[in-house]
C-alpha cells in the first residue's frame, strides 16, 4: 500500500513534487530520495537526515509512525527532513574532575570558542582560567574588588572579559595574562558579549549598554534608551538586541549606536534573548511567557505559554530545529521554531536555571537548584544522564563546542568537569 508525501526542508520549502511511496518506506529510502532530489546534495559525501511528521520523528518506517499517530493517509503527508551532524556528541556520564577552586559560590563559567580554555568566576572576586585538555590551572586573574557576575570570550579565544558587581569590566589577554580595565558603568554588570575580536558590549543595572574598543580601552558608544536594568544581550549580525527590566527589547546598530527598532510585548522584565537567524529571535520573561519575534514587525509573532513561573533561559538548538525553555516551575519545554509545543522534560525537583545544547542538537543539558546537571535526549524526551555531586544549587554551566566536556559550578564553590 502506498501513500502520497511531500518532502519539506526545515525552512518550510518543498523539495520536488509530491511523491507516491510505499508505507513501509524507512529512513534509508527517504535519505536516498532527498539526495536524488536536492540539487545541492553531494552524492559522493555520506549525509544523514532525520525525518519528521508533525514534529514526531520517524524512527523506523513511515507506516509505523502514521499508524501510531492515527493520521489520515487519504491526504498528502508532509515530511520535514533535516540534515544531521556528521558526528554524534556522547552524553557526559561521569565527573572527571572536582576542583575546589573558589572561596565562595561560582556565579559564572564560560568555555572558549576553541575549547582550549575554560574560565570560572564568582563571589571570591577571582577569575580562574583552566587548560581544558589537562584540566590544570592556567592562571588566576586578580583585579576585581567585587563579586564577578559575567564572563565573555572573544571569538578567537584570545581575550576574556569579566564584569563585576561594582560595574568594572576587565579584559584579559591570554597570551601574556595582561589586562585592561574598562571604567564607565556605575552599577553591576549583568551581561557581556564580544561583537568581534576587539569590540565588546556590556550591560548594566545603571540602565546603559556600553560598546568598547578593547584594543584601545575607549568607549565607542553609550546606549541609553532603556529606563531600567538591562539584563541581557544578543548579537544579530550588525545589530545588538538588549532586553531590560523596563519590559522592552531594543535593536541597535552597534556600529553607529542608533536605535533601529523597539519591541514590546512582555508584561514583566526580560530575562534572556536568543537569536535563530538574521530575522528571528526569541525572548523570555518573569511574566512566564516566551515570545517569538521577527525583526520586520514590532509585534510578537507568537506568545508561547505553559510555564507556571518565571522563565529563566531559552536557547535554540544549533541546527535551529528546536527551541528549549526552562523555568522556576522545574520544567523544561521543547518547541519547534514556529512555537508549536513538542514535549516537556521533567526530572528536576527545584528551579531550573540554565540550558546548554550539544553541538549535534540531539542532547540538551540543564542545571538546577536541586544540585544536579541533567542531560536529555530531545528526540525521545528521555533523561540519559543524571549528574550529581554538587552539594548545593548550580548557578553556572557550559558545554564545550566540540562536545567533549561540560563544566558546572555553584553555591558550594566547586567546579566540576563532566565527560563521557
Amino acid at each position: 500500500m502506498n501513500i502520497f508525501c511531500q518532502l519539506i526542508n526545515e525552512e518550510g520549502v518543498p523539495l520536488g513534487p509530491q511523491i507516491n511511496v510505499p508505507r513501509s518506506v524507512g529512513i534509508e529510502e527517504l535519505t536516498a530520495i532527498v539526495t536524488s532530489l536536492d540539487e545541492e546534495a553531494d552524492e559522493d559525501r555520506v549525509q544523514k537526515y532525520s525525518f519528521y511528521v508533525d514534529n514526531e520523528q520517524i524512527e523506523s518506517t513511515l507506516d509505523e509512525l502514521v499508524t501510531q499517530m492515527d493520521k489520515s493517509t487519504e491526504t498528502t503527508v508532509e515530511i520535514v527532513y533535516q540534515k544531521e551532524s556528521l558526528f554524534r556528541v556522547r552524553p557526559a556520564t561521569r565527573c572527571s574532575s572536582t576542583i575546589p577552586a573558589h572561596n565562595g559560590p561560582v556565579l559564572t563559567c564560560s568555555i572558549s570558542p576553541d575549547t582550549r580554555y575554560f574560565a570560572t568566576a564568582g563571589a571570591d572576586r577571582k577569575v580562574h582560567v583552566w587548560m581544558s585538555g589537562m584540566q590544570l590551572p592556567f592562571s588566576s586573574l586578580e583585579g576585581h574588588t567585587a563579586n564577578i557576575l559575567a564572563l565573555a570570550w572573544s571569538p578567537d579565544g584570545q581575550y576574556l572579559a569579566s564584569g563585576d558587581r561594582d560595574g568594572k569590566v576587565v579584559v584579559w589577554r591570554m597570551s601574556d595574562k595582561s589586562s585592561r580595565t574598562l571604567q564607565g558603568h556605575t552599577k553591576f554588570i549583568t551581561s557581556m558579549t564580544f561583537l568581534n575580536t576587539e569590540t565588546l558590549a556590556s550591560a548594566s543595572k545603571d540602565t546603559t549598554v556600553r560598546i568598547w574598543n578593547t584594543r584601545t580601552g575607549r568607549r565607542t558608544f553609550t546606549l541609553t534608551t532603556h529606563t531600567k536594568t538591562v539584563r541581557c544581550l544578543a548579537q544579530m549580525g550588525d545589530y545588538l538586541l538588549t532586553g531590560s527590566e523596563d519590559r522592552s527589547i531594543i535593536m541597535w546598530n552597534w556600529m553607529t549606536g542608533q536605535v533601529v527598532q523597539t519591541f514590546t510585548g512582555h508584561a514583566h522584565w526580560v530575562n534572556r534573548i536568543d537569536v535563530r537567524d538574521e530575522h528571528h529571535f526569541v525572548s523570555c520573561s518573569d511574566d512566564f511567557v516566551v515570545i517569538l519575534w521577527n525583526i520586520d514587525s514590532r509585534r510578537p509573532v507568537k506568545k508561547l505559554t505553559g510555564h507556571q513561573r518565571p522563565v529563566t533561559d531559552i536557547k535554540f538548538s544549533p541546527n535551529g530545529r528546536f527551541l528549549a525553555s526552562c523555568s522556576f516551575d522545574k520544567a523544561i519545554k521543547i518547541w519547534n521554531p514556529q512555537g508549536t509545543f513538542i514535549k516537556n522534560l521533567r526530572g528536576h525537583v527545584k528551579e531550573v536555571y540554565l540550558l546548554a545544547w550539544a553541538k549535534d542538537s540531539h542532547l540538551l543539558a540543564s542545571c538546577s537548584g536541586d544540585s544536579t546537571v541533567k542531560i536529555w535526549d530531545v528526540t525521545t524526551g528521555k533523561l540519559v544522564s543524571d549528574l550529581s555531586g554538587h552539594r548545593d544549587e548550580i548557578y553556572a554551566m557550559d558545554w564545550a563546542h566540540d562536545g567533549t566536556f561540560l563544566v558546572s559550578g555553584g553555591k558550594d564553590g566547586l567546579v566540576k568537569i563532566w565527560r563521557y
